[in-house]
């Protein structure tokens, strides 16, 4: 009997504690599983970062949603960046991209010192639609150096996303310089 009135309050006070209901307004920081942290929560936005990697998420209207690239700013040698995310059927999406080559001399550009604005030129502008099932995709073309991809999905609550990448160019291997001789 007692057995069991003890095993009764260890499960009770095991479910007290793991409540999952959480007021967000009291929290600064909340871990989920071993490898996600959510911070900074305000109004309009909240960072998560996931294995090490930050991603500022907007607190946008349900069903619009950026699924790749999965970070706000990264670093790559491919010349080409896969876009695609969640929006309402037949939704007008905008997608442009901004490049900068590096500046001159006195101003070389990296993912720690990104150009202001006004150093940034409007390389293209597409309008996508998100299909029925709520979904678009599209492969856009990047340019070397900085690049700044916005997308806009039109809808008058949820702010334009905003996505920076670098793309540098791959040095060559050891091997490689000893093949060209």
């Amino acid at each position: 009997m007692w057995k069991k009135a003890l095993f009764s309050f260890f499960i009770g006070a095991t479910l007290f504690t793991l409540n999952p209901i959480v007021e967000a307004a009291e929290l600064d920081r909340v871990t989920i599983g071993q490898n996600v942290l959510i911070e900074d929560f305000n109004q309009d936005s909240f960072v998560v970062r996931r294995n090490g990697v930050k991603r500022t998420l907007t607190t946008n209207k349900p069903g619009y949603e950026v699924i790749n690239p999965d970070r706000d700013s990264f670093s790559t040698e491919t010349k080409v960046a896969l876009i695609n995310g969640k929006a309402p059927a037949k939704t007008p999406i905008t997608i442009k991209l901004y490049g900068t080559t590096g500046g001159n001399r006195n101003n070389t550009f990296n993912l720690n010192k990104l150009p202001s604005s006004k150093d940034y030129i409007e390389v293209s502008s597409d309008t996508i639609y998100s299909g029925n099932l709520g979904f678009f995709q599209k492969q856009q073309d990047l340019v070397m150096g900085i690049n700044k991809i916005v997308i806009d999905f039109g809808a008058k609550d949820v702010k334009p996303i905003e996505i920076i990448v670098y793309v540098y160019e791959k040095a060559p291997s050891l091997i490689e310089i000893m093949n060209r001789n």
